[in-house]
């Protein structure tokens, strides 16, 4: 064979090798029946599947709509289903792709009757029957099931031990997965990966189920987590469910398919949008908790203008603590000048001020309540915080607004909008989401709770300045996600202890607070602060401890990539983690080299002492408190600012 023939040869099976690990599945149907399957090379096969409605209460398969017809629109297989009462007519789309790996299966419904619905079932089988096998054998195959919310984790089970799990009424099913989850050898580089594109609706679940022999059930639900939340449907209205992917990929690692769905769920998420980077900073959380003062605050400015500037850092945040009570925003008394006035120190230093709220949080000491009681979320289940649960102890007593109510939105958007103009930060976090998406009643009847809160979240924003760094703490992983420039994909990277029995290694980090600046950068304390402030979201999921590499590499890789992927959802090969990685506040080349060690950083210090370098004085402006108040958005009461 000859040089050009041997190239010719293998530009051949190369093609041929990318063509085959990227087939489409094959979708399978009887013309007027409600089961579908869908298969890939390699003998993986969902098998006679079906969708569900629970209606009124209970669930209402496929096969009970008398009339169900399949159609091939526009490359999709569309089936249509009515004559079942008060459904007029439900919708099932199944898209498929050349040279991609993956279905797209969404649905829509439209009622002819009022009617209460609880959930939908896009890919279900009665009985939880097993209608997903894998090739033999059994062994080396396990189930990764993501966490619903921020604070908690995923894990990855075999199937030996999914089988063993059982259901928890009061706090959901372990089996079950929220979002995205996968199903992997990774021995043999072999994945079935599923995952939500959108979180408009309701969560998206997916339940895993009678795992035997190579064999198991699984059921993409989208409903609220505990099953309780039911919205009104009116006659003529359309309900859409989020669009779901299903995919099978032989040709790499597992956490690379999941890099690669992660990918295609910020691209389907956010739409472009684009985003602010992130520079290194310091945030008053991490050193001080809620108890701090406006002088502690300044203290960090200070030394972070005199030691840290020139290596990038830009950031002071005040996080919670400075308000009287959580979820109220009335200065306390130790920022006796307020906090404009802080703001005006840092910027002055040519520093930026970072801000802390909680937008749904609400303080029910705060008397304004008692006249706004429809406005407050009233959950079904109340949930039970155990005394070593760090994440979650400060929610204790709290109360959340409901984002279904038609004045809530405008009243927070006018409030933190006038926070905004008032105290001039450059960027907030905002915390503390989970509290507006616990079950309950909601103020309108036809809206979920994710769809209340989506609602509020993306009117606050568009009421803020467009230069605003907005970052999103505690919350669940879906939801609005183009509303924020980066995510807190996990629990507070300080907490120490134990979160409970269940979860004994939620400290992810070393220690609870870190005290001042100068004892962390001096190497005194440092082995909090100095990794929250040199790593992005994403290289902090690199450096957690060994026993928990490998579900945490798996975790909550969608979430990061909400950030925007910039590569197209079909392309093969792409750099993974690499893409994953980059740094989000990109520090030009002469401000910073490399991030200095803490040694580094203590050698810099003392050399500076012993010159006797002198730290530079700051001017202070003393200007008005809030000048405008005219004017308020609608719903918004004065704020007591300074």
């Amino acid at each position: 064979m000859t040089l050009v023939s041997r190239f010719l040869f293998a530009i051949i099976l190369t093609t041929w090798t990318v063509v085959v690990h990227a087939a489409a599945p094959s979708v399978e149907h009887a013309a007027t029946g409600a089961d579908y399957s869908l298969r890939w090379d390699g003998d993986v096969r969902i098998s006679e599947a079906t969708f569900a409605l629970k209606i009124n209460g209970m669930w209402v398969y496929g096969d009970a709509f008398p009339k169900r017809v399949w159609s091939a629109e526009n490359g999709r297989q569309v089936l249509r289903c009515s004559g079942l009462a008060p459904v007029e007519e439900f919708v099932l789309t199944i898209e498929t792709a050349n040279g991609r790996p993956y279905a797209v299966v969404s649905a829509a419904l439209k009622s002819s009757a009022d009617f209460k619905l609880g959930g939908v079932r896009v890919l279900t089988k009665k009985g939880d029957a097993q209608n997903l096998s894998v090739p033999t054998p059994e062994k080396g195959w396990t189930v990764f099931v993501e966490a619903l919310r921020a604070p908690d984790h995923g894990r990855i089970y075999t199937l030996k031990q999914l089988a063993e799990l059982k259901s928890a009424k009061k706090s959901g099913d372990a089996r079950d997965a929220f979002w995205v989850s996968t199903l992997q050898n990774d021995a043999k580089n072999q994945t079935l990966a599923f995952a939500a594109l959108k979180g408009e609706l309701w969560p998206t679940s997916f339940e895993w189920r009678s795992a035997s022999e190579g064999a198991l059930n699984v059921s993409l639900r989208s409903s609220s987590p505990l099953g309780l939340e039911e919205i009104v449907v009116h006659p003529g209205r359309l309900v859409e469910v989020d669009p779901v992917m299903i995919g099978y990929w032989d040709d790499r690692r597992p956490t690379k398919v999941l890099d690669e769905v992660g990918r295609i769920m910020g691209e389907s998420i956010r739409q472009g949008r684009p985003m602010h980077g992130l520079e290194p900073g310091w945030s008053s959380w991490h050193s001080y908790d809620r108890f701090l003062s406006a002088e502690d605050v300044l203290k960090a400015a200070r030394f972070m203008k005199a030691e840290l500037y020139d290596a990038g850092y830009r950031y002071i945040q005040l996080d919670g603590g400075w308000w009287t009570e959580p979820g109220s925003y009335y200065v306390n008394k130790d920022f006796p000048r307020g906090i404009r006035d802080l703001s005006n120190q840092i910027t002055d230093m040519g520093l930026k001020f970072g801000l802390h709220i909680s937008p749904f949080r609400i303080s029910p000491k705060d008397p304004y309540w008692n006249d706004h009681a429809d406005w407050v979320i009233h959950p079904f289940v109340k949930e039970k915080i155990g005394k070593n649960d760090d994440d979650m102890i400060a929610t204790k007593g709290m109360v959340y607004l409901d984002g279904s109510h038609p004045d809530v939105a405008p009243y927070l958007a006018g409030q933190f909008k006038q926070m905004v103009e008032s105290y001039k930060p450059t960027f907030m976090k905002w915390d503390h989401h989970y509290g507006s998406l616990e079950e309950g009643p909601h103020f309108d009847p036809t809206m979920t709770g994710l769809q209340a809160h989506n609602k509020t979240v993306r009117i606050i924003r568009a009421a803020l300045p467009s230069y605003l760094v907005v970052t999103r703490s505690m919350g669940w992983l879906f939801g609005a996600l183009e509303c924020y420039d980066a995510l807190r994909i996990g629990n507070d990277i300080n907490h120490p202890g134990i979160k409970s029995a269940e979860e004994p290694y939620a400290n992810m980090t070393y220690g609870k607070t870190s005290g001042s600046i100068e004892n962390v950068l001096e190497g005194k304390d440092y082995k909090g602060m100095i990794r929250f402030a040199r790593r992005s979201g994403a290289e902090l999921l690199h450096s957690q401890s060994h026993r928990h590499l490998r579900s945490r590499r798996l975790l909550h890789l969608a979430s990061i990539h909400a950030r925007g992927g910039s590569l197209p959802h079909h392309r093969a090969g792409a750099n993974g983690w690499f893409h994953l990685r980059r740094r989000p506040h990109r520090i030009p080349a002469q401000r910073s080299p490399r991030p200095l060690s803490p040694q580094a950083i203590a050698g810099c210090v003392e050399e500076r002492q012993a010159r006797g370098a002198a730290r530079p004085l700051f001017r202070c402006r003393h200007s008005a408190h809030l000048e405008a108040r005219t004017a308020r958005p609608h719903g918004v009461r004065p704020l007591q600012l300074d």
